[in-house]
């Protein structure tokens, strides 16, 4: 009986990286070397590289039935049969935050005064992660809502708040966790 898997992709990375195979991660690299992957099903497959901070990147390799393929990637690009392509930067996220009409908060992320939100305000400088959100009146005295976003590339999110009520979430709902208990003073 023969063996339908012969094929060999070898990956030369000058760091971390995955490799993913049919949405499956199949390797990986902690730093820079050799990943080879062994038995791959001879012809054309689509692999997808991954490095952190950076959009996953499709590209197809001809798996020999004998022998090597060989892709490089270093820096920010991969080579595959002599052709290049870029690992492009993963699109920073978006928060919008919305106050009801006639309303003004006070807006505290990461433990820092935000500004006072009145309308509609667009967070861009936030980075890829969980951030913690209060909003308060304006003169911080009263907490309306706190709770943590976790921030995830490409995000569009908007957090919807009004007095007495529960943020509102548009986009990804469960970006968005309120705190549900107040942390003891004392401690």
């Amino acid at each position: 009986m023969s063996h339908a898997f012969a094929g060999v992709v070898l990956i030369e990375t000058d760091g971390p990286m995955e490799v993913q195979h049919g949405g499956v991660a199949i390797g990986r690299a902690s730093g820079a070397g050799s990943l080879s992957l062994g038995e791959m099903t001879p012809g054309p497959t689509i692999l997808t590289i991954a490095r952190e901070g950076k959009a996953p990147l499709q590209t197809t390799v001809t798996v020999p039935k004998e022998g090597t393929a060989t892709l490089v990637l270093k820096g920010d690009t991969l080579t595959v049969d002599g052709a290049t392509h870029s690992l492009d930067e993963l699109p920073p996220p978006v928060l919008v935050l919305r106050a009801a009409e006639g309303q003004r908060f006070s807006v505290i992320i990461d433990g820092k005064l935000h500004g006072i939100l009145e309308g509609e305000k667009a967070i861009e400088n936030l980075d890829i992660g969980r951030h913690s959100i209060e909003f308060r009146t304006e003169d911080n005295l009263v907490i309306w809502a706190r709770g943590h976003v976790e921030l995830q590339p490409n995000d569009a999110l908007a957090l919807i708040v009004t007095e007495g009520h529960m943020v509102q979430t548009e986009g990804r709902s469960e970006a968005w966790q309120p705190q549900t208990k107040t942390p003891n003073r004392g401690q």
